[in-house]
């Protein structure tokens, strides 16, 4: 290299060099420019005359050699970075770059990392540094860099090559017209609009049942199960279809034309007499509501039935305006009434059947359950991260009048999709915690509809307790629960969208050698949208799971359909199994039953603490996953029936648990501190740099129980050893640091 870079740095000093800065000065700036060599006369600059080419070796003077002392001497770091100064601070070589599609942002973040290359002074290519040379004794000038960093920069940002035909595949400006079979359909829509406990979605699904042919788009897996039963206890034939489940009412599986589903799965390509969206306020949902835009823009169906809060009119509104639709409205009142109760509940002793506490954090739920099941009360519990079956069940016990189970401590998992026979909701609290999408948290306020869609579940028409109450536990949140509830809730302002994978794979066609997360952060760039009514959905789930599986040899369709998986990236188990199935994937291996079975240690013994519970919770999320992916990739995840066995044994061993949680809690000791520390550990699994041990542990490369081992044989270790070390210093930093370099 060496040798070259020396005869290269000979020609160029010959009168007639072609450098490819050289070139470039031929034509003004340019980069990667191919051209003709011209001759110049490097001192004055001037071109000579075409037969001066042609004149003998005599008539040319004979350049006078340089001593080895003066050949171009090595660019200390200071020299090259005046250089590079002075080449960005030129407006010139800014319009330029943005001519060519380099924006300001990266614009600077490419100089960043071109001047760490320049500076690096190690295997910098040839023709860089003969420019920086060159600039450096005056044969060039600081412009005659911007070919060597615009081919720089388009290795970093591929994109900015392609950028006018990126720019047009995420287009999202106009995407009611995305949807071309539900534009022919001739839409009416309906929007029942009313309170929790007004009877909207009831007139609605009496349309559902009604109709030929139908279809029910709900929030959650539990209601979409609901309407199916219901359908099915009436004789009439419905399907069903969640995410990870579906169910025929023919025995040959032949779909039939009524369904009942999750929202996300609502099935575009068919054209319904009757559809039903429920809730739909959920369009301005920072995750999900993608998935109410998408089927209220583009389910086919002669009618459309829209059940939500009165709220979220004008945004409905607004959004089918732009697909020319208009909407009639149906408002609806609470069937029974709402009380507020003019005295706090003070203390757990006044607790009466019928009750429900609702908790914003499982902390305060598990200790006001122990201290309820102290005074002689048998209670039910609920809260988000509980499996739906073992919700059903508790909800069973509550609603059973006699089962002796009375009591109820709950989440805010209660507000939707649950039917309870609840007589007064009592808020332990009126704040929660708040995560933002860059893992942050803070103590936030719950909104106005949040306590009012809380607070309605007290009372239910048709039950013994059709009076509803409401009240706080403590005397300082009551008067805000009274002014919150006397308020009228924020209307959404914009609705969800979120990149398609027709439109993922349109990017990778123009951008085939750059990984799922780039072309993601692309996207969201380039993307265009009129954001006075809608808003990019949070993808960093979908981020953070296509950066792990970037190494994985996937096709993109299967690593987009991986990345959509329903999965807690806070969950180390969780995100751990996930990765090893799409790890088995691509080896083509076949995921049974009994592998997965190996994986997770099944079965698991009835939980002894609380930590255990959240454990058994994980491995129902890592069933929900398989059955998801067996859906999509059913020649891989065989096994669905054999897992959805396992998930319902799962459920049991988890209302176990339930049943002894005071015997949890006791083991938790009485402060909580175990659940403290898993708090902890969940939080740093979430968006806080990772170690190496979590690395390794969700890259499937080794257990959760190898990692315990291991740290007992480092402790083990270093105990044995201290003796050793004492009179060695040095050793012993060497062992700390490499305990510290694993887990920090």
């Amino acid at each position: 290299m060496f040798a070259i870079k020396n005869f290269l740095r000979v020609v160029n000093y010959r009168p007639c060099f072609v450098g490819l800065h050289s070139l470039s000065r031929v034509s003004g700036v340019r980069e990667n420019a191919l051209l003709p060599c011209l001759y110049f006369n490097q001192v004055r600059g001037k071109r000579k005359s075409f037969e001066s080419l042609f004149k003998s070796d005599t008539d040319v003077p004979t350049p006078t050699k340089k001593p080895v002392s003066d050949s171009p001497k090595h660019l200390t770091p200071r020299e090259i970075n005046t250089i590079l100064t002075d080449f960005i601070r030129k407006p010139e070589i800014r319009n330029l770059a943005a001519d060519r599609g380099l924006n300001a942002k990266h614009l600077r973040l490419a100089f960043v990392r071109f001047r760490a290359l320049c500076l690096s002074g190690s295997n910098l290519p040839v023709e860089l540094e003969i420019v920086l040379s060159d600039i450096m004794v005056g044969a060039a000038l600081p412009d005659d860099l911007f070919g060597q960093f615009m081919a720089f920069a388009m290795k970093i940002y591929p994109h900015i090559q392609c950028k006018e035909e990126l720019s047009r595949i995420c287009d999202l400006r106009d995407p009611a017209a995305w949807y071309p079979l539900a534009r022919a359909a001739g839409r009416k829509i309906i929007f029942h609009a009313g309170p929790t406990n007004s009877g909207k979605t009831y007139h609605a699904l009496e349309k559902f049942m009604e109709a030929k042919a139908s279809v029910y788009c709900g929030p959650l897996k539990m209601l979409a199960n609901e309407v199916y039963q219901k359908t099915r206890e009436k004789g009439i034939d419905c399907d069903l279809a969640t995410g990870d489940e579906r169910v025929y009412c023919n025995p040959e599986n032949v779909p039939c034309d009524r369904v009942s589903c999750t929202v996300e799965m609502a099935p575009l390509q068919e054209v319904f007499d009757v559809a039903i969206i429920d809730e739909i306020q959920m369009l301005q949902d920072p995750q999900r509501g993608w998935a109410w835009s998408r089927a209220l823009l583009g389910i086919a169906a002669k009618e459309v039935h829209v059940c939500g809060e009165p709220a979220a009119i004008p945004l409905v509104r607004n959004l089918l305006a732009t697909a020319g639709e208009t909407v009639e409205i149906r408002e609806y009142k609470r069937l029974t009434g709402l009380t507020i109760e003019n005295s706090a509940l003070q203390t757990l002793s006044n607790v009466r059947p019928g009750d429900c506490l609702v908790c914003f954090n499982k902390r305060d739920l598990f200790k006001i359950t122990k201290e309820l099941e102290a005074l002689g009360h048998r209670v039910a519990v609920i809260y988000g991260s509980l499996p739906p079956g073992a919700k059903l069940m508790q909800c069973k016990k509550f609603n059973d009048d006699v089962d002796p189970c009375n009591v109820m401590v709950a989440t805010d998992a209660i507000g939707m999709g649950l039917n309870l026979n609840i007589r007064r909701i009592i808020f332990v609290s009126l704040k929660k915690i708040d995560t933002k999408s860059d893992g942050k948290r803070s103590l936030e306020s719950i909104s106005v509809s949040q306590a009012l869609q809380i607070a309605g579940r007290a009372g239910r028409f048709g039950t013994q307790y059709e009076q509803g109450h409401v009240t706080t536990l403590r005397d300082k949140d009551l008067n805000k629960l009274k002014s919150m509830l006397s308020s009228f809730p924020e209307p959404p302002e914009k609705a969800g969208l979120h990149p398609t994978a027709e439109q993922i794979e349109m990017f990778a066609y123009h951008l085939p050698d750059t990984s799922l997360q780039s072309i993601l952060e692309i996207f969201t760039e380039l993307s265009q949208m009129d954001d006075s009514l809608y808003f990019l959905c949070n993808i960093e789930s979908f981020k953070f799971l296509a950066e792990k599986i970037d190494s994985l040899n996937l096709p993109l369709r299967a690593r987009y359909t991986f990345c959509c998986a329903p999965v807690n990236i806070k969950d180390t188990i969780v995100v751990s199994m996930v990765l090893r199935m799409a790890r088995e994937y691509s080896h083509n291996k076949v995921m049974t039953a009994q592998w997965l079975s190996r994986q997770i240690q099944w079965p698991p013994p009835v939980p002894s603490s609380i930590a255990d519970m959240t454990k058994l919770e994980s491995l129902h999320d890592v069933f929900d996953v398989y059955m998801w992916l067996s859906i999509r990739f059913p020649d891989l995840f065989q096994e669905s029936s054999d897992v959805k066995k396992m998930k319902t044994t799962l459920d049991d061993i988890i209302v176990k648990g339930l049943d002894s949680l005071s015997r949890l809690m006791s083991n938790a000791g009485s402060d909580g501190a175990p659940y403290q520390v898993f708090n902890e550990m969940f939080e740093e699994t979430s968006f806080r740099p990772r170690t190496l041990a979590h690395e390794l542990v969700q890259s499937g490369n080794i257990s959760l129980e190898t990692l315990d081992r291991l740290k007992g044989n480092w402790a083990h270790n270093e105990m044995s050893s201290q003796k050793e070390t004492q009179s060695d210093p040095d050793r012993s930093s060497t062992s700390g640091n490499r305990h510290n370099l694993l887990m920090t």
